[in-house]
């Protein structure tokens, strides 16, 4: 490739190099929906490409802490000798809040079509189905 102004080949170095962090930082933060009916919230976060096994979900001290960690693929590892590379596997680490009306103990997850997904059920508020007076002393 020939440059006739030097500034040309600086730029498309910088272009090509923010590029690349550009999409590094989009790999290592996916991206997540959170929605809420009547009886839970459901957090999908968009991993495509990897395998339930690579995923690790933690409730802990009021917080959900959804990560993954896939090796680097290599040119001895795969094979492959890339002439363009825009996406690769990472490691990740998302933490949320929970609110106190989450049931911790009845979370549950599923992997499918590249998207996570945490049913995070409220705990059932139980009513009274009677009045109830009370006497003033």
């Amino acid at each position: 490739m020939e440059y006739k102004n030097p500034l040309q080949l600086i730029d498309n170095l910088v272009g090509q190099a923010n590029e690349y962090l550009t999409n590094q930082m989009v790999i290592s933060r996916p991206a997540v929906n959170v929605s809420e009916t009547e009886d839970s919230y459901c957090v999908q976060l968009a991993a495509p490409g990897l395998k339930k096994d690579d995923f690790e979900i933690d409730l802990s001290e009021g917080n959900l802490t959804i990560s993954a960690n896939r090796g680097h693929e290599t040119t001895a590892s795969t094979g492959k000798k890339y002439t363009r590379r825009e996406y690769s596997f990472s490691q990740f680490k998302r933490t949320f809040s929970l609110p106190s009306h989450v049931n911790t103990d009845k979370v549950a997850a599923k992997y499918e079509d590249g998207i996570l997904e945490i049913i995070l059920p409220f705990i059932k508020q139980e009513t009274q189905s009677e009045i109830r007076k009370v006497k003033i002393d």
